[in-house]
């Protein structure tokens, strides 16, 4: 297996343990329409995407030429592109949750 894999792999079942932990703590509904149920998978989706920051961020000094000038980085970071599609997993259920709060405010639902 490669390597992006392996921290996938890694990755998951960490969220996984976690998300059965905080499942059995917290119980939430597994319904569309419960707020617990997107929170719970913001959540699962911010824990996933820390832990794979974590196993791509390769520590240590590494020399590049920018422009031709020697730069210097602390850190090194791989997955990018794993990174972005995490942040459109917790983007999504807190647009959710902003329109279903909005929609069904009173505001929306008012008696005139």
């Amino acid at each position: 297996m490669q390597k992006k894999s392996i921290r996938i792999l890694i990755s998951l079942v960490i969220t996984l343990v976690v998300a059965a932990l905080y499942f059995y703590v917290a119980l939430p509904a597994i319904n569309v329409y419960s707020e617990e149920f997107w929170v719970f998978l913001t959540l699962m989706a911010l824990c996933f995407g820390i832990v794979y920051i974590l196993l791509s961020i390769k520590a240590g000094y590494t020399s590049f030429k920018k422009n031709g000038k020697l730069k210097e980085k602390l850190f090194k970071f791989e997955g990018a592109s794993v990174i972005k599609i995490v942040a459109v997993f917790v983007v999504v259920p807190v647009v959710v949750l902003i329109i279903g709060s909005l929609v069904s405010s009173t505001f929306f639902n008012a008696h005139a």
